[in-house]
């Protein structure tokens, strides 16, 4: 009969204690896995309570409570997660109608987890007054945030619809003259713009009717400035004679877009000039005519009428002026 083999006594304790490793590895990561779940406990809670659902044209008057606590008993590492959220109580009021109703508090308006269970409530029912909300019709006001781009300003803002039908409490609406939106940010910005905005509402009151968004139309221009030149010679047009003017010049107060004002030239942007076509030689009272660029208006001229003497004495070029003439 052939030898067989056997394993020596010192092969036979290796694999003794690699079989009892293993198995106490094995035993140590179950226990951490199941040991979460077998440490439970309780904690008091206190869950915000919070009303949805209410039918449109309704409003709930303020509830005795705001807040309503609880005892839960759970695993202990849920439990310990309850501390790090809010928790809250919602009661669905959809369907409800005018008048007094009392709504009971169960485990399933807290929204916890299943492993988790409630197993006291204070108090268990919350009673509500349902009644219906006034309204009241009024205009919508843009509001702004920030600046537009140097040398720009707000020309006008518009909201599309313009007015909106709001709902809430009496005691709300007695003194909301307007409603106003959410803040409209235009830093920098140097032309108009449309946006979709919404409306800065206070606590208990909403629009109705309103189906789809609202627009905010905000008109940007250039900012307008005024500006005075003085000392700006009269010129004589049309004429061979020689022409003075008393006094020889006029003071202009101009008004357009800052940043155009800020560039303009006085002697080769502005003229004032006197037309005396067919005028023979004499004295005579005109009004000076003047030219500006297409942006710029005038507001004011002084003074507003000259005095020409219209001489014989011929000048060498067509146009002849007066004392005041350019240099």
């Amino acid at each position: 009969m052939p030898r067989q083999d056997r394993p020596s006594t010192n092969t036979r304790k290796y694999l003794l204690w690699l079989f009892l490793g293993i198995g106490a590895v094995g035993v140590i990561l179950g226990t951490l896995q199941v040991l979460p779940g077998i440490r439970t406990g309780e904690k008091e809670i206190a869950a915000e309570l919070v009303l949805t659902g209410l039918p449109e044209g309704l409003i709930s008057m303020h509830p005795p409570v705001k807040v309503i606590g609880a005892r839960v008993k759970g695993p202990a590492a849920l439990l310990a997660g309850l501390a790090e959220k809010q928790v809250t109580c919602t009661l669905n009021l959809a369907g409800m109608a005018p008048g007094m109703t009392s709504l009971p508090i169960a485990a399933e308006h807290f929204g916890l987890s299943p492993q988790l269970q409630v197993t006291a409530i204070t108090p268990t029912s919350v009673t509500l007054r349902i009644k219906a909300a006034d309204q009241k019709t009024l205009p919508v006001y843009i509001a702004i945030a920030g600046k537009p781009a140097a040398g720009y300003t707000v020309i006008d803002t518009f909201a599309v619809p313009g007015k909106v039908t709001v709902s809430g409490p009496e005691k709300q609406l007695s003194g909301m003259e307007r409603v106003m939106t959410k803040p409209i940010f235009i830093e920098g910005i140097a032309d108009s713009a449309k946006r979709e905005t919404a409306l800065d509402l206070p606590p208990g009151v909403r629009v109705i009717g309103l189906d789809k968004a609202l627009v905010a139309d905000i008109r940007i221009g250039e900012k307008t400035d005024r500006r005075t030149f003085t000392n700006i010679r009269i010129i004589a047009r049309g004429t061979g004679y020689t022409a003075v003017f008393s006094p020889p010049d006029i003071t202009l107060e101009v008004e357009g877009p800052a940043n155009t004002l800020a560039q303009l030239n006085q002697t080769a942007d502005i003229t004032a000039s006197v037309d005396l076509q067919g005028i023979k030689p004499g004295a005579y009272v005109k009004r000076a005519s003047i030219s500006l660029p297409l942006s710029i208006t005038l507001v004011k001229a002084e003074p507003e009428l000259f005095t020409v003497s219209v001489s014989k004495k011929a000048t060498p070029a067509h146009t002849s002026a007066g004392a005041g003439a350019p240099q």
